[in-house]
């Protein structure tokens, strides 16, 4: 009873101990400051076409000004000190409540938006502060403070920040005005019949091809891209809002054609099969986008399928000769087990292989005419066999000399007789 006793007060002491020595997650939370922040972002001029991704750095500001304490930002259990915020075409403005921890407590926040890529936005690149809410600080999520104020920053002065003007509201505007904009091709595409890409946008500056100047026609000009060699096309515009770039790859349609470049009709086999319907594909491809495509692109494109087409039949055309009526008929017929019946569809199947290695020579595979090969010398040892069993004999089935032995027999019957009487 005694050890029992003393071996429970021995766990309850490490319990303690690792109770006391091992903080709990919750107790870690309570160590840090939580703060919130409302942004408000406005759009203002022309709508955004496609979604738009706003980026914005926040830090924290302790009490002196002399520097900006780095801290450990939470969105949704994420830390990181940028906040993404994503505007979607046809939204004007957007608010969106971010929530952040410090380990220290502080006065406010430095917000900063970072550079967007979308051309034609342009917003200020100054440095906010915002206050947060004149009240006791304590740890905690439940007791998250709100930055209510927003004041620029220009500067610093004296080891301090220098406040130049006061914002009652975390709102920011942007101005969005649309840049050059290309359809009819991708950017980095890759084209093999003439394309027509439309470059649109107001208050056109300058639109270039390759560096030489194009004609601008209005607010929609249409650049021609022939595809009679293999060039990059890089087409640049520039209007009021920004200056935009696309560039294509054309080729000569001939490229199309490059992996059954040196596969015809009497070399196809059927390890041809994937490079051709590859190409097949390609030749598809470029029929389907190829729109702007001049009359001899178009029948030349329609003549590469009729091509692949025709390759593609020849292999179905020799694949079916290996699989024949008279060789199926054959293929269990040895030399061991013939039959004097056996012999006309041997010869026929004979007669097929000699043909079909004849007319299909350079489309069967090594393996194929291997087999091929295989078959024709067993049914000649069959056919061998045949000849030697029943040679000088009629054959099963054959007619033509019944008449001449019977009348051999009558013959011979009457000579018998003949000789008997003589005999008596």
């Amino acid at each position: 009873m005694k050890k029992c006793l003393h071996l429970f007060f021995v766990l309850a002491v490490i319990c303690c101990m690792i109770a006391v020595s091992v903080p709990t997650v919750c107790a870690e939370e309570d160590d840090y400051y939580y703060y919130k922040v409302k942004i408000t972002t406005k759009i203002d001029g022309d709508e955004l076409l496609e979604d738009t991704n706003i980026y914005y750095s926040l830090h924290g500001v302790d009490a002196s000004y002399e520097n900006f304490v780095m801290s450990a930002y939470s969105v949704d259990g994420i830390r990181n000190n940028h906040r993404n915020i994503c505007l979607q075409p046809g939204v004007s403005e957007q608010t969106n409540e971010l929530v952040f921890r410090s380990e220290q407590s502080i006065i406010g926040i430095r917000l900063l938006q970072e550079y967007c890529d979308l051309p034609g936005l342009t917003f200020d690149t100054k440095q906010y502060y915002l206050d947060i809410s004149a009240q006791e600080q304590h740890t905690g999520i439940e007791n998250c403070l709100e930055a209510t104020q927003m004041c620029m920053i220009e500067g610093f002065a004296d080891g301090g920040a220098m406040i130049l003007s006061e914002l009652r509201n975390t709102s920011f505007t942007l101005n969005y005005k649309q840049p050059p904009m290309f359809s009819g091709v991708e950017d980095y595409g890759q084209y093999f019949t003439t394309q027509k890409v439309v470059v649109k946008g107001k208050n056109m500056q300058s639109i270039t091809l390759n560096g030489e100047e194009v004609e601008i026609q209005g607010e929609e000009t249409v650049v021609s891209l022939p595809a009679d060699k293999n060039t990059t096309y890089t087409i640049t515009a520039t209007n009021d809002a920004a200056t935009c770039e696309l560039t294509v790859f054309m080729y000569e349609l001939e490229e199309l054609m490059t992996y059954v470049s040196d596969i015809n009709e009497k070399n196809v086999k059927s390890e041809h099969m994937e490079d051709i319907l590859m190409t097949l594909d390609y030749v598809d491809a470029v029929i389907e986008q190829g729109t702007n495509a001049t009359a001899k692109e178009k029948a030349r494109l329609n003549e590469m399928k009729k091509e692949l087409e025709g390759l593609l039949s020849r292999i179905d055309e020799v694949n079916a000769s290996l699989d024949s009526e008279s060789i199926k008929q054959t293929k269990d017929i040895t030399a061991d087990n013939v039959k004097p019946e056996d012999k006309k569809a041997l010869d026929k199947a004979a007669s097929d292989i000699k043909k079909m290695l004849k007319e299909y020579d350079g489309n069967y595979t090594d393996d194929q005419k291997k087999t091929l090969n295989d078959d024709l010398t067993r049914i000649k040892d069959a056919l061998k066999v045949i000849s030697k069993q029943y040679s000088g004999s009629p054959k099963t089935g054959d007619n033509s000399n019944i008449s001449l032995l019977l009348a051999l027999f009558m013959l011979n019957g009457v000579a018998l007789v003949a000789l008997k009487r003589k005999i008596a």
